[in-house]
């Protein structure tokens, strides 16, 4: 099976069955070089994470989650693409409870006492269209987050984080461990404003990794940074749209990464969505609102 090295012990390997998900430890005698045909074919594993796990997992939860899904025909909720973050229902009887709410109720996860929300509306991209928009954060050419630049949609996003930040000022801590996947509102380390947010991991030093919904940005923060979001701060749709810049393919790297973030980071261009990615990202060409000019162009100089 092909294979991917993670680490390099006395004599043998610890590697990554790309296609199944699986580690193991094999000699150096049992490993042969892949040909570059076998390896075109992109891993057929992909690595996700259940949502509303919280940061310390009993082993007896773990078990328990591998006799509900292993090797049996799932359908899955994707709630956050930048990491995977999913629920899992079963094939044959979809109706019935989603794998997270059976652990629950199974009491192998916590019970929810804050008002915990996991899905919300976003705002998107039709193929084909064109518009207006700023972008707000940058992981790479084929990873960015931008907003619709709609004055009447600015306004009431702007009365909206006014109210968020009233309220956060004044509210007490979540009443209950964070669970990966949850909403929430969270602080800014730059400027201390509150916003909306998904966490999406959990740092070893006991910290949350918060992705702002609005933004695209993400950043580690301590557990009092965190505040329980009211359903009514969900009235409006989640501002940022993660895009991938259409026609580039070449492999990401920190200084392909750095050129492209100083050419688009917080100006607004014209945004026309060409297709989608595999995972429903849309395709974006971004175009200078001055001169017409592709950024495409610009970036491949």
């Amino acid at each position: 099976f092909r294979a991917e090295v993670k680490e390099v012990l006395d004599g043998k390997c610890f590697v990554l069955f790309v296609d199944f998900g699986n580690f193991h430890t094999v000699h150096f005698i049992d490993m042969k070089p892949i040909k570059k045909e076998l390896a075109s074919l992109p891993a057929q594993a992909i690595k996700c994470s259940l949502i509303g796990v919280p940061e310390l997992l009993p082993a007896t939860a773990t078990d328990a989650f591998q006799n509900y899904v292993c090797n049996i025909p799932m359908l899955c909720e994707v709630f956050c693409s930048s990491p995977l973050i999913v629920d899992l229902h079963r094939v044959n009887n979809p109706s019935s409870l989603s794998v997270r709410k059976s652990l629950t109720h199974d009491n192998f996860l916590p019970q929810e006492s804050d008002i915990v929300n996991y899905s919300h509306d976003a705002a998107n991209i039709c193929v084909g269209s064109g518009m207006k928009v700023i972008i707000t954060a940058v992981h790479s050419p084929q990873m960015f987050w931008l907003q619709l630049y709609n004055l009447a949609t600015l306004t009431e996003f702007e009365k909206l984080l006014i109210d968020i930040n009233a309220y956060c000022e004044k509210s007490s801590l979540l009443s209950s461990v964070p669970l990966l996947g949850q909403l929430c509102c969270a602080k800014f380390n730059e400027d201390g404003s509150w916003s909306r947010a998904r966490i999406i991991g959990f740092d070893e030093k006991k910290k949350v990794n918060v992705l702002f919904i609005d933004f695209g940005n993400t950043q580690i923060t301590d557990f009092t940074s965190l505040r329980p979001l009211l359903e009514e701060f969900l009235r409006i749709p989640a501002q940022g749209v993660c895009c991938s810049l259409n026609g580039y393919s070449s492999a990401n790297n920190e200084e392909t990464s750095y050129l492209f973030s100083s050419l688009v980071l917080n100006k607004q261009f014209h945004c026309i969505s060409s297709s989608t990615t595999s995972d429903g990202r849309p395709k974006v060409d971004l175009y200078d609102l001055v001169s017409g000019t592709l950024v495409m162009q610009q970036f491949c100089k």
